[in-house]
C-alpha cells in the first residue's frame, strides 16, 4: 500500500532556539564523526598499530588538522563543486558572507578529502616529517574517515536533503520515503502534480494548514495525503551504509596485517570511488547540475578518485616498506 511508505518528519533540530538558529543534527553528526576519529587516532597511534608512533606526533594535534581540513575543504569543495554563487553572496544577517553559512548545510564530501589531504601535507611539514611519514599520515586519516562519513550521511536523511530517485510503482516498498514538502507551492522542494493533487483534494483549507497537520501525525490527513506524495528510494541511507561500515570493513581488511605507506590511502580512493558512484545511481543529480556523458557531478568526482588511487598505488608499489596494520604481528 501506498500509505506504507516513511513519511519524513524529522526536524532538523535537536534544540531550536530561535528561527535558525539552535542546535542542529547536522552538527552533531560531524562532531560525532570527529569524536569517533579522535578515539581511532589516539589508539592506534598508542598501540604502535600506525608506524607514526616512533615520530611522538600528538594524536589530539592531528586530529585538530584533519578538523579544519574537514570544515574548509568540505565547505570550499561544495562551492566550487555545486554553488559557486556562495563565494560571492553576502547579506545583512550573521555570518555575513554566504560560503560561512556551514550552519544551512552545503558539505561537498569530495572536497572534504580534499581538505584531509591539505591538512595531511600541512601537518607533514609542520612535523617535519619526510614522504614516508607523510603517506602515514594519509593512512591514518583515510583509515579513520567512514564514521564521519556515516554520520554525515544520516544527518543528510534527517535534514531531508539529497533526494533519491522517485520510484514509478503503484506499490512503493515499505522502506520508500515521501517528503511532506512536495505539497507546498513555493517551496525549493515542491512538485507541481503534488501541490495540485493536495489542493485538489483540500479545496477549502491551504497547503500549509495540511502540511503542519501531516506533520503533527493527525491520522485523517496522513491516510488522505500520502497516497498523494512521490515515493523516492532512501539514497542517503544507502550512501551512510556505503561510506561508512562497507567502506570501513574494506579498509579494516586492507590494513589487517603491515603495508606499504599509502597503501590505505589508495584503497580509501579507490574502494570510495565505485561505492559511491554505485549509490549515486538512485540519488538524483544536484539542482541545476546537469549530467555529462550520464555521470552526475559527485561520479565524475569519484571517477577522478578512482584514478588517483590507482596513480597513488603505482608510485608506492616498489617501496619494500612494510609497517602499521591492525594485526602486526
Amino acid at each position: 500500500m501506498l500509505a506504507e511508505s516513511y513519511l519524513h518528519d524529522l526536524s532538523p533540530f535537536l534544540l531550536r532556539i530561535s528561527g535558525e538558529i539552535g542546535l542542529r543534527w547536522y552538527g552533531l553528526a560531524y562532531l560525532a564523526g570527529f569524536l569517533v576519529a579522535g578515539q581511532l587516532i589516539a589508539r592506534l597511534v598508542k598501540t604502535g598499530r600506525s608506524p607514526l608512533a616512533r615520530r611522538n606526533i600528538d594524536p589530539g594535534s592531528l586530529l585538530t588538522t584533519m578538523v579544519f581540513g574537514v570544515i574548509i575543504g568540505g565547505r570550499l569543495g561544495f562551492a566550487l563543486f555545486y554553488q559557486p554563487q556562495v563565494l560571492w553572496t553576502f547579506n545583512a544577517s550573521f555570518p555575513f558572507w554566504e560560503l560561512l553559512a556551514i550552519h544551512k548545510g552545503g558539505m561537498a564530501s569530495h572536497g572534504g578529502i580534499l581538505g584531509v589531504l591539505g591538512a595531511s601535507v600541512w601537518f607533514a611539514r609542520k612535523n617535519q616529517l619526510g614522504l614516508q611519514d607523510m603517506l602515514y599520515v594519509a593512512d591514518l586519516a583515510a583509515f579513520c574517515a567512514p564514521p564521519g562519513l556515516f554520520f554525515g550521511r544520516l544527518a543528510n536523511f534527517v535534514n531531508a536533503e539529497l533526494w533519491g530517485e522517485p520510484l514509478s510503482t503503484q506499490s512503493p516498498p515499505w522502506w520508500s520515503i515521501k517528503y511532506p514538502n512536495e505539497m507546498l507551492p513555493g517551496h525549493p522542494d515542491s512538485v507541481s502534480e503534488v501541490v495540485t493533487k493536495v489542493a485538489a483534494t483540500f479545496p477549502y483549507e491551504s497547503s500549509t494548514s495540511i502540511h503542519t497537520k501531516l506533520i503533527q501525525g493527525d491520522l485523517a490527513t496522513r491516510e488522505a495525503v500520502l497516497p498523494l506524495l512521490t515515493p523516492y528510494w532512501p539514497s542517503q541511507i544507502f550512501q551512510a551504509i556505503t561510506e561508512g561500515p562497507l567502506l570501513g570493513l574494506i579498509l579494516c581488511v586492507a590494513w589487517w596485517r603491515p603495508k606499504r605507506p599509502g597503501t590505505i590511502a589508495a584503497c580509501f580512493l579507490c574502494a570510495y570511488g565505485p561505492l559511491r558512484m554505485l549509490s549515486e545511481l538512485v540519488r538524483q543529480p544536484d539542482v541545476g547540475i546537469d549530467r555529462i556523458m550520464g555521470l552526475s557531478r559527485g561520479q565524475l568526482l569519484s571517477a577522478a578518485m578512482i584514478l588517483a588511487g590507482i596513480a597513488l598505488y603505482q608510485m608506492i608499489k616498489k617501496s619494500e616498506v612494510r609497517e602499521g596494520g591492525l594485526f602486526p604481528a
